[in-house]
């Protein structure tokens, strides 16, 4: 979603956010700031506002919005009383157990929104524990040294192909299994 934020971040600038109201519980007639829910469109300006500020590479400023509306989009389904913490909670364990996406995109996901709280809002997120995805097991691929050394054994010579020579040469450089075709 591309967004011109030069005309819309002077409105933004220029335009209040609150509106003041009599405060019941103060008898000297005293008001109170009450801020409306920002739309979609104004927390992603807000959010790309910020990230230019910071000098943040494009690519980032890409996939904070993408995560900070999908968000958005996912706490309008949300009961307004959660804190932010139980909302991000709830968000990330989303993506884990229905989107089924990789940890590292859960992890791009909770960068985007600790951005979004901490340097856009200005209200950092407590501790979140939502359920993470798993990472991958990663298998080693390289055979150990025994199992070298058993191939180079087992190579025998043919006529007019130096079998042992080629796979002594490539093995006696620290080749690895993937070399093999």
């Amino acid at each position: 979603m591309k967004i011109n934020p030069r005309p819309m971040a002077v409105r933004l600038c220029g335009r209040r956010y609150f509106k003041k109201t009599p405060n019941q519980s103060n008898p000297a007639g005293g008001h109170q700031i009450v801020f409306p829910m920002k739309s979609r469109a104004e927390v992603l300006l807000m959010v790309q506002a910020k990230i230019r500020l910071l000098h943040f590479a494009y690519s980032t400023e890409q996939a904070y919005c993408h995560w900070v509306g999908r968000y958005y989009d996912f706490c309008l389904h949300l009961p307004p009383p959660w804190t932010p913490e139980r909302k991000a909670e709830a968000f990330l364990t989303d993506l884990a157990v229905r989107g089924r996406v990789a940890a590292r995109t859960q992890n791009q996901a909770l960068a985007g929104l600790l951005f979004l709280y901490g340097d856009v809002l200005r209200k950092p997120l407590g501790n979140i524990a939502a359920l993470r995805a798993k990472r991958p097991i990663h298998e080693r691929t390289a055979p150990s040294r025994e199992q070298v050394r058993a191939l180079r054994h087992a190579v025998e010579d043919r006529p007019n192909t130096p079998a042992g020579l080629l796979v002594a040469a490539r093995w006696s450089q620290g080749a690895r299994c993937y070399f093999i075709a």
